[in-house]
């Protein structure tokens, strides 16, 4: 969690100005669409439609090696198998900071958004319990790659 907060924060605080209007329109778009599967409990989905929204925005980066490595890292924690009844309070407060994430896009302030990335989003003391409680080796990944 802390590696990926550096690596997107810094991403994310790159690529602010350069964030249009189709930028956001899809953003909303997949923010949505990952509120309707927190919804209905779908885990796949909500990792499919979350994997997008935070491609939406490394699309935006120059640094190939820096999105790359955002992916892979990204990856990871997408595959951890999870308790799939633990998990719907853990994606509402997703939506709920990818909505934050959006608002931040539209101020296009670089240094706030990669702040909430890093501190907010990816920080692991602030999702550990949602960590601690959603983990189990035998349980379902998110994503499937």
């Amino acid at each position: 969690y802390e590696t990926l907060g550096i690596l997107e924060g810094a991403a994310v605080s790159q690529i602010a100005s350069l964030i249009d209007d189709e930028d956001l329109s899809e953003l909303r778009r997949l923010n949505a669409k990952m509120r309707a599967a927190a919804k209905e409990g779908d885990l796949q989905a909500f990792g499919v439609w979350n994997r997008e929204f935070h491609d939406v925005l490394l699309s935006k980066l120059e640094n190939r090696t820096l999105r790359e490595v955002c992916d892979i890292v990204r990856g990871r924690l997408y595959t951890f198998p999870v308790r799939r009844h633990s998990i719907p309070e853990w994606l509402r407060k997703s939506v709920r900071e990818h909505r934050e994430i959006i608002r931040l896009a539209i101020a296009k302030d670089g240094e706030a958004l990669g702040a909430y990335f890093r501190d907010i989003h990816w920080s692991y003391d602030r999702n550990r319990r949602y960590i601690d409680d959603a983990f189990d080796a035998s349980g379902e990944a998110a994503v499937h790659l």
